[in-house]
Formats: structure tokens, sequence, C-alpha cells
């Protein structure tokens, strides 16, 4: 009676192999989901971060060229241009402009190493957007430089860019008037 009694203590003070094999497995599914969130999670982080930098270093190439162009003036005889004058040709656009210091501004994209130029007068050319950004295209559209359309000059340019550790691109348009009136 008393072995009896001690066997049956001994069997309910432990598990079985099967019982311990069932806790190790979803402990390791646990793991496996837990650790699968957590590096989505590291992914979806480094992707949103990429589009940041890539949308920052876009905006500020953007917003720079747009502050120039919204004060060109008209032509004073130090620059040739009337208002805005598109140079090159498709994707590798540019446009040349007399800005606001009376200085003649050209703002292009190199087909050598897909960086946007700013070059004023027969200066040297300042490069607008960083080395670890590739501008694969920049368009120019300008509209209402004749005198006597009524309108105010208008240039809408779009940009196209991408990382060049990266697949992301993004494309930008934006449309931007002159601040002085046309006389």
């Amino acid at each position: 009676m008393k072995y009896e009694k001690f066997h049956l203590l001994n069997r309910r003070a432990g598990f079985t192999l099967v019982e311990l094999l069932v806790v190790v497995l979803i402990v390791v599914l646990l793991l496996s989901i837990a650790f699968g969130v957590l590096r989505l999670g590291i992914v979806t982080q480094r992707s949103a971060g990429a589009k940041q930098v890539l949308l920052d270093q876009v905006s500020f190439a953007a917003e720079y060229a747009s502050r120039s162009l919204r004060y060109a003036k008209k032509a004073n005889g130090t620059c040739t241009v009337e208002h805005y004058e598109i140079t090159g040709a498709a994707p590798q656009e540019g446009i040349r402009f007399l800005n606001a210091a009376g200085e003649c501004v050209n703002i292009y994209l190199s087909a050598a190493d897909g960086l946007i130029y700013e070059q004023k007068d027969s200066g040297i050319p300042r490069a607008l957007t960083s080395n670890d950004l590739e501008v694969t295209a920049l368009h120019f559209v300008v509209t209402g430089v004749e005198s006597n359309d009524e309108k105010q000059p208008r240039v809408t340019f779009i940009m196209q860019a991408k990382p060049r550790q990266g697949t992301e691109e993004i494309t930008l348009q934006k449309t931007i008037s002159q601040r002085l009136l046309d006389n």
C-alpha cells in the first residue's frame, strides 16, 4: 500500500515527454512570431526613414529653385534672357533667368552624375542635390512670358528622383508664378 501511494504521488509531480514537447513547440512558435513582427517593424522603419530622406532632399532642391524662380526679373542687358529660357532637352532640361540680385542663373540637370546644379553668371556650378540622390528627369514648362498675353509668367517643373542605393522613386511637380508683376 505504501508503495502504491508513493508511485501515484510521483506520477502527479512530473510532466510527460509529450507535454514537454508541446510546451516547447508553443514557445518556439510564439518566439518566431514575435521575432517576425520585430523584423517587419525594423524593415518598415528603415523604409520609412529612407523615403523621408528622399523627400527632404527633393523638397530642398524644389524650394531653393522655387524661391529663385519666384523673384526672377525681366532682362536688363546683363543677362540675355527676357524672362525664362529653357536649356537642354528632356529629360535633362534646365532653365535660365535673371534673379533678384541681377545675376544670370542657370538651374539644370547634369546627365553625367544625375545632380541638379545652379550656376550664377559664369561662376562655378553648385550642386543643389546630394550625391546620395539621383535625379532621373527634370522638365520645365513656361507660360505667360509674352508681354501682350495679360498673364503672369509661370514656371512648372517636374522632377523625378530616387536614392542611389534603393528603388523608391519620387515625382514632384511644382508651379511657381513671379512675384514681380508684369508691366
